[in-house]
């Protein structure tokens, strides 16, 4: 294997040569043997910022070091009783039901999932996307302009004519009359938070109720209707269906399963729920069985928790009601735990190895949390930081830009002529096949005229994008360039960031960052207080 030393690899040829099958252990900590493939695979996973940054022998001897300060940790924790914690085991509870619910629906649920061209047809009319609808908006920043346009509305005049009055804050109206262009129930919700209800049944013609917006309000209406094409809109409608069906076939199983497991509500349980709030519950009433199926229950208290976790409690002052939700709320997990814990998956080799990991990272993450209490700073130390680090707190360098993405260089070369003659942004990215790295629904697309702020962060995932912006001047149309397994193509539109923050207003990151390096100093100490409290348990069968 590459990151073992030449001479390592040797000596370990030798060992296997002289130990037949028999596995070859490297070093010992305590019972604990850690063999050659066990320190091979840990190698392998190590993420290339943990990797040692020397060659050879030495890396060896740090990769090895690290293995044994992990076992150290296990025994430290195995003394201190971490390993065997509630914490930990309801921690681990609760990680092992979510990722067997996961699979579970994943592997049994979504497959019975099918969808017809046929149904997609149908569902094309039933959810309102065969429609079209000429929209119409004027757009203000403050209630006092909003009092004005409603007022001049209900003097009669012009919705144009009110329009005209506001159209420099409105992007997309290009002609000034308020005008935005044909919309369907996709760009109204996502583009212009226009909810499917409003959509499809606000007359043509009539005013609606404004819509808040970030920095101002939206006064609009629809002037006509058309018909839509079912091509533009089959892939949000095929998977609104799919959304649809599986949370069917979700709930056919649930009830399949509840008969199965024979579910059944605990009698004692439901009076002390319900009469949790004349006093306070025992742990043993808390403990008691709300819910019971084959193989597992619901205590009170879980029923209680989730309750609380949704904000429900005040269903409590109906029992049936209570008892209802907390049922809708736990039992397709729990039923859906159970069913594969029936099929035998906890008992896969795959799994217990995920599983075994997952109980080694929050036992030491215990442990951590134990050395490190008492880490925060205190505000002069804070303070002191950011004196002498104030470099560090400048607000991030951006390039605003407005960005098209397509999969062909030709199609992105033609969207970049379009543009350069006058096209709106939002126009060409109603075209099928085009995009926005900004997402279709994501960040800045409706609320901020879809910008994409672009940061040196997003390099590793956007190179060439990134760089080109950095480089371009504002107002400069750049591409096509290559990105995302596509072709970008986009115009910048101003830079941001780059001044030094208020103590003030960076004071949280301040303090994270002197907790972090606080936390850090701690745990190296504590490493380095195990190696001397166990150096006569730790064995390294390999001379380096």
């Amino acid at each position: 294997m590459r990151y073992l030393s030449s001479r390592f690899c040797a000596v370990l040829a030798l060992l296997l040569a002289g130990c037949g099958e028999d596995p070859i252990i490297i070093a010992r900590v305590g019972e604990v043997e850690i063999g050659q493939a066990e320190f091979a695979a840990f190698v392998e996973r190590l993420p290339p910022g943990l990797r040692s940054p020397k060659d050879g022998a030495a890396a060896d001897r740090e990769h090895l070091q690290s293995m044994i300060d992990e076992e150290l940790m296990f025994a430290e924790a195995r003394a201190l009783g971490i390993d065997t914690s509630l914490a930990v085991a309801h921690q681990l509870r609760e990680m092992v039901r979510q990722r067997l619910v996961e699979r579970y629906r994943a592997q049994v649920i979504v497959p019975q999932v099918a969808i017809t061209s046929a149904d997609i047809e149908q569902a094309f009319v039933e959810m309102g996307f065969d429609r079209e609808r000429l929209f119409s908006r004027i757009l203000v920043r403050t209630p006092e302009e909003l009092a004005a346009v409603r007022h001049g509305l209900r003097e009669g005049q012009p919705f144009e004519q009110v329009a005209a009055r506001f159209a420099a804050n409105d992007l997309f109206a290009a002609q000034g009359d308020g005008v935005v262009g044909w919309i369907g129930r996709t760009q109204a919700m996502r583009r212009f938070s226009i909810p499917p209800a409003v959509f499809a049944d606000l007359p043509a013609g009539q005013v609606a109720e404004p819509v808040a917006l970030a920095g101002g309000y939206q006064v609009f209406r629809f002037v006509e209707d058309r018909p839509a094409a079912l091509v533009d809109y089959s892939e949000e409608v095929a998977e609104r269906l799919r959304q649809e069906r599986t949370r069917e076939k979700e709930e056919e199983e649930f009830e399949r399963l509840h008969l199965r497991y024979d579910v059944r509500r605990d009698p004692k349980g439901e009076a002390i729920l319900f009469q949790h709030s004349e006093h306070p519950l025992t742990t043993a009433e808390l403990n008691h069985p709300f819910y019971t199926y084959e193989g597992g229950t619901i205590s009170v208290v879980e029923g209680l928790g989730s309750l609380q976790a949704v904000g429900a409690q005040a269903a409590l002052q109906d029992g049936a009601q209570a008892a209802e939700r907390i049922g809708r709320l736990l039992l397709p997990v729990r039923l859906f735990e159970a069913e594969a814990r029936q099929r035998g998956w906890t008992e896969e080799a795959a799994f217990v190895e995920w599983r075994e990991h997952q109980r080694r990272a929050l036992i030491l993450n215990q442990l951590f949390q134990r050395a490190t209490a008492g880490a925060a700073p205190s505000e002069d130390e804070i303070r002191a930081h950011y004196e002498a680090h104030k470099g560090r707190y400048r607000t991030q360098e951006a390039v605003v830009v407005h960005e098209l993405w397509t999969a062909g260089r030709e199609d992105a070369a033609a969207l970049h002529a379009e543009w350069e003659a006058g096209a709106s942004i939002a126009d060409l990215l109603d075209r099928p096949g085009v995009r926005s790295h900004a997402g279709v629904a994501g960040h800045g697309v409706r609320e901020h005229g879809w910008e994409l702020r672009l940061v040196r962060l997003y390099e590793p995932r956007y190179p060439a994008l990134v760089k080109a912006a950095f480089a371009a001047e504002i107002g400069a149309l750049v591409g096509p360039l290559e990105s995302m397994d596509g072709y970008a193509v986009f115009r910048v539109l101003r830079r941001e960031g780059g001044q030094l923050q208020p103590f003030a207003e960076v004071r949280r990151r301040v303090a994270a960052s002197v907790r972090r390096q606080r936390e850090n100093e701690r745990i190296g100490a504590f490493i380095r207080q195990l190696q001397d409290q166990y150096q006569d348990q730790v064995v390294v069968l390999v001379d380096w």
